[in-house]
């Protein structure tokens, strides 16, 4: 008696889908990102408070920076992963000689801030600056010192003094 094949079995076999032969690709992508630091949460927006000078103390100086008015503060960046060393990069509103103080918003006359590297004494100048920070653990601050700074023979007049510095940290 000759065998036939299921007919069920047959169709089956012909519903069922075949493997196919194809050029195809995939595509894949990421990013690889430099490690980074975290700015000290209490240095994110810092604030500075220069001393109270009267106006007679800055007259006798002629573009120099007021040794009385030395007010040190710092930066420290914080949680580095990954990082050899930080750069940060000092700019602002420039003024006084070769553009490197930043400029006094306030109502005082004659005056501007002054910046210096705590360590090196190298001037933060206002119109740019970069200062190269290894990074041998997780953390590093940064030392810099502020001064009034009397600007050339303008009459100085009492009032407030306001500045500001804006400060671009980088990394590799």
């Amino acid at each position: 008696m000759p065998h036939f094949p299921c007919p069920l079995i047959l169709t089956m076999a012909l519903l069922m889908p075949w493997p196919v032969l194809a050029d195809g690709s995939l595509t894949f992508q990421g990013k690889v990102r430099a490690g980074t630091c975290d700015v000290h949460v209490d240095d994110a927006a810092k604030s500075v408070t220069m001393p109270s000078l009267r106006a007679d103390e800055l007259t006798s100086l002629n573009d120099a920076p007021v040794p009385s008015s030395e007010t040190p503060f710092e930066l420290r960046l914080v949680n580095c992963r990954g990082v050899r060393n930080a750069y940060l990069q000092f700019s602002g509103t420039t003024t006084g000689p070769a553009a490197a103080q930043y400029a006094n918003i306030g109502d005082a006359k004659g005056v501007a801030l002054h910046l210096i590297d705590a360590t090196r004494r190298d001037v933060l100048s206002a119109s740019g600056f970069r200062v190269s920070l290894p990074i041998a653990g997780s953390a590093v601050t940064y030392a810099a010192l502020a001064y009034y700074f009397r600007l050339g023979v303008e009459q100085v007049r009492q009032g407030s003094v306001s500045s500001a510095a804006t400060v671009i940290v980088s990394y590799d």
